[in-house]
């Protein structure tokens, strides 16, 4: 079954991610600079994008029985996104000893494991860890029959949003203790995305049901931004009650987002345009573009707490990354860096 609206997502949600990142800015609270409110309203316009990526995971694998088989399963995701994983933080290490002046900090064997699973080396990578552990689960939940996967899948994702997302949150605002270990053994965290993904991919919602699920996605938005915003300015630094992928503002607002696209009428005109680049130029540009954005700030005196530089510099820096992807995938020494 073709899913246009999957790769607009991919594509939008890779965009979302170097916005972000080049909006690191926003960690630097200040009270005083007038960047930071603005740096607060693109945190939280892009967050949807770690959400989306792992909710297009479950839209397009947790099927994958129908297709091959567990063995070329593992292989595929081995290929394309844990050896590249391997590569680009191994590259990182040289880049950081030549660029970095961190010759220091990879001295032993064990130093080099600890920087790369701990991606000390790249902290973009730090999705893939997640990632990682959400392939490893998918066999097993690939394995429920068909005609039970509906029923199995939303009875896990009611007591992943309950127990992992609204309880904590919950127990916060109230001045509760929370017991994390409630959340640990009875839902799955981050593979509560894949499998709403999935849902959402296949269950088909009335459009009461999805107004009601636009208004409280837009509306988690906002309170994610001026909530923080206030707490913020309170506390004198980056207030975390609303921060967490898995944190309910978060969960709405990806829901939300995955479901406006599911159904929009998207110009069907873009259609192979927006699929070659979901398909052969997103990863690529998520692996390379901290070496963009730090060759950048390196090579070229810039403020990196302009506005003009984190809005027009985002997308600088992605149309540049996604060029650069381009151009490496067509040397074919090269190519294998890069898989699609």
């Amino acid at each position: 079954m073709k899913r246009s609206y999957i790769d607009w997502l991919n594509v939008l949600a890779s965009f979302a991610v170097v916005m972000l990142h080049n909006n690191e800015v926003y960690w630097w609270f200040s009270d005083t600079e007038s960047y930071w409110v603005s740096a607060n309203v693109i945190e939280s316009i892009f967050y949807f994008a770690t959400p989306i990526f792992m909710m297009n995971a479950g839209a397009t694998l947790l099927s994958y029985r129908q297709r091959c088989s567990t063995f070329v399963y593992f292989k595929r995701r081995w290929t394309k996104t844990v050896a590249p994983f391997f590569l680009w933080s191994l590259l990182g290490i040289a880049f950081g000893i030549v660029f970095l002046h961190q010759k220091d900090e990879y001295l032993s064997i064990a130093q080099i494991i600890n920087a790369i699973f701990q991606t000390r080396i790249i902290n973009y990578y730090w999705y893939f860890i997640p990632l990682f552990a959400i392939y490893l689960a998918i066999p097993v939940l690939a394995a429920v029959e068909e005609k039970l996967k509906n029923k199995v899948y939303s009875y896990l994702l009611f007591i992943s949003v309950l127990l992992t997302s609204t309880l904590p949150l919950l127990c916060n605002v109230l001045g509760l203790e929370h017991n994390a270990d409630l959340a640990s053994y009875s839902a799955f965290g981050y593979m509560l995305f894949p499998i709403a993904g999935y849902l959402l991919d296949r269950v088909e919602l009335k459009r009461p049901i999805r107004l009601l699920l636009y208004g409280l996605g837009l509306t988690a938005m906002l309170c994610h931004m001026l909530i923080t915003k206030e707490l913020s300015f309170r506390q004198g630094s980056v207030a975390m009650l609303l921060k967490g992928y898995t944190n309910l503002p978060s969960v709405l607002y990806a829901f939300a987002v995955f479901t406006f696209f599911r159904y929009a009428r998207l110009p069907k005109a873009l259609d192979s345009f927006i699929h070659y680049v979901s398909a052969h130029l997103t990863y690529g540009v998520y692996l390379i573009h901290w070496y963009v954005i730090h060759l950048l700030v390196r090579l070229i005196p810039v403020d990196i707490t302009s506005l003009s530089f984190r809005l027009i510099g985002g997308v600088a820096i992605y149309v540049f990354s996604a060029l650069l992807v381009f151009l490496i995938r067509k040397i074919p020494i090269l190519k294998r860096l890069l898989p699609s």
